[in-house]
C-alpha cells in the first residue's frame, strides 16, 4: 500500500480546498462488508449470469419491471444498509473510511454517491440532496455532504435505474449543484475514493466534468488498487493522476502529514479523554455528597469540576466534525479562558476562576501528547497549589481550607448562605 503523496493535496487541504469525491467502494460495497456486491445480488435475483455484462442502470431498470417494481428495490437498498448498521463489526468496517476522515479540520465539503447516511453519522456532514437543501444550507458553518444519488432516509430522492440516471444527470448539467460541482473541479484538488474506472458513476461524472474544459482539468485524483490504472486510463482517454492505494490508507497518510506539519491535532490526542471524564464524574459525585454549609470552600471543586468535565464532553462531542482538532482554534480556545480566568480573578469572581480553570486545563491537556501529559488534579481550592487526587486527601485539606485563601473563602460563605438543605445540587451549566 506504500505510496507517494502530492504535495499538492496536502497543500490543498491546508488551504481547505480538497474535495473528496467518494463512491461504493469506501462504504456498504467494501469487500469486507458484504461477500458480494449489491450489483451481484440484483444481478442474481434477475437471473443475469456471472458472464453477461449489463450496466448498474440498465439492471435496476429490469429489475423494477414486472413482477417487480420500483418500491422491491427501494427496499432492497434500504434492506442492505439497515442489515450493516445492526451488526457492529459489519458497521465499523463500514464506516472505517468515514472515521478516518471525520477528523481533518480543513474538509469542509464532500460529494457521493453513496445512498447510506454514513458520512452524515460519522462526519457530521449537513446532507444536502436537493438544490432547494444547497439554498437552505449553503451559508451555515460545518461540514457539508453533496448526495448525487440521493438518500436513503429520501427514497423519492434514490438514483437507481436508466430513468433515474439521466433526471439526475441533467439535472447536474442544469442546476445549481451541478454548477458547484463544476466550479470545484475547475477551482479545486478534487480526489475521487471508492470507484472503478469501469464504474459507470465515474464515466458519467467525468464525462459531465470535463465537458467544455478540455484541456483545463486542473488537479484530479483517483485512489484505487487497481495496479492497471495507468493502462485503463489510456484506454478510457481521460486525464486523472493514480495513485494506487487503499482509500482509508491514503486518508491516513494524509493526516499523518497534516500532523507533521502541525496542520491539525492528532487522532492519538483522543486517548485517555473519556476515562479521565469517567474519573472526574466519580469525583465528582463524592464532592457532591458533602454539606456545602459545613464546607463552603468544597463549590469551587464543584464547578471546576464541571469545567474539566464540560472541557472534556466538548471535545469528544466535535470529535468527528473535525472542529476539535482544528490546531489554531484550540490556542484561540486556550488562549481566550486565559483571558477569561484573568479578568475573573481580578473581579475577585471566584467561582468563575474556578470553573474557567477547569475548562481551560481541560483544552490544555488535549493538545499535550498521551506519553507526555502530566496527572490532572481532580480537585482544587484557593491558596493550595499541589494537585489533589484523591477524595480522602481533598477532605483532609478541605478541613484547613479557610486558612489558604480568605476572600475566596469569605466569597464561598455568601454563596451557599441561602442553601437550606443538603439535598440541593449544585451544577454550573457550560457557558
Amino acid at each position: 500500500m506504500s505510496f507517494e503523496l502530492p504535495s499538492q493535496i496536502v497543500d490543498a487541504c491546508n488551504s481547505g480546498q480538497l474535495i473528496i469525491f467518494a463512491g461504493a467502494g469506501i462504504s456498504t460495497e467494501s469487500k469486507n462488508v458484504y461477500p458480494s456486491s449489491f450489483y451481484q445480488e440484483i444481478k442474481n435475483k434477475v437471473g443475469i449470469s456471472d458472464g453477461e455484462e449489463i450496466s448498474f442502470s440498465k439492471l435496476m431498470s429490469k429489475y423494477c419491471s414486472s413482477p417487480r417494481s420500483r418500491k422491491d428495490l427501494l427496499l432492497d437498498i434500504k434492506e442492505r444498509i439497515d442489515y450493516v448498521k445492526s451488526f457492529p463489526e459489519l458497521y465499523s468496517e463500514a464506516t472505517k473510511f468515514h472515521n478516518e476522515l471525520s477528523t481533518i479540520p480543513h474538509i469542509h465539503e464532500i460529494f457521493t454517491t453513496n445512498w447510506d447516511d454514513f458520512f452524515e453519522r460519522e462526519c457530521d456532514a449537513t446532507p444536502i440532496v436537493t438544490g432547494e437543501d444547497y439554498a437552505v444550507f449553503e451559508d451555515i458553518p460545518g461540514r457539508k455532504v453533496f448526495k448525487l444519488h440521493g438518500s436513503v432516509y429520501n427514497y423519492g430522492s434514490i438514483i437507481a435505474t436508466e430513468e433515474d440516471y439521466k433526471k439526475c444527470y441533467h439535472s447536474l448539467k442544469t442546476g445549481i449543484i451541478g454548477a458547484k460541482l463544476k466550479t470545484h473541479f475547475l477551482s479545486k484538488t478534487m480526489v475521487f475514493i471508492g470507484f472503478s474506472f469501469e464504474d459507470e458513476d465515474f464515466q458519467k461524472i467525468y464525462k459531465l466534468l470535463s465537458k467544455d474544459v478540455d484541456g483545463l482539468i486542473p488537479h484530479f485524483y483517483v485512489v484505487t488498487l487497481d495496479d492497471k490504472a495507468k493502462e485503463k486510463i489510456n484506454s478510457l482517454k481521460i486525464k486523472v493522476i493514480p495513485i494506487i492505494t487503499d482509500g482509508t490508507f491514503f486518508i491516513k497518510k494524509l493526516k499523518e502529514k497534516l500532523s507533521e506539519q502541525h496542520q491539525m491535532i492528532p487522532d492519538e490526542h483522543f486517548l485517555g479523554i473519556e476515562e479521565l471524564l469517567y474519573k472526574i464524574e466519580i469525583e465528582h459525585k463524592h464532592v457532591s455528597n458533602l454539606d456545602l454549609r459545613k464546607f463552603p470552600d468544597a463549590i469551587y471543586s464543584l464547578v471546576y469540576q464541571d469545567g474539566l468535565q464540560h472541557s472534556f464532553q466538548h471535545i469528544l462531542a466535535n470529535g468527528h466534525s473535525g472542529f476539535t482538532s482544528n490546531v489554531e482554534r484550540a490556542f484561540n480556545v486556550v488562549d481566550s479562558y486565559e483571558y477569561l480566568i484573568k479578568g475573573h480573578r481580578k473581579s475577585k469572581d471566584y467561582s468563575n476562576v474556578a470553573y474557567f480553570t477547569g475548562y481551560h486545563l481541560g483544552q490544555l491537556y488535549f493538545l499535550i501528547p498521551p506519553k507526555d501529559r502530566p496527572k490532572i488534579s481532580f480537585y482544587y481550592l484557593f491558596g493550595y497549589d499541589e494537585d489533589i487526587m484523591e477524595f480522602k486527601k481533598f477532605l483532609k485539606i478541605l478541613k484547613k481550607s479557610h486558612e489558604f485563601h480568605k476572600s475566596a473563602h469569605k466569597h464561598a460563605k455568601k454563596m451557599i448562605s441561602n442553601i437550606k438543605s443538603n439535598d440541593m445540587v449544585i451544577h454550573r451549566r457550560p457557558i
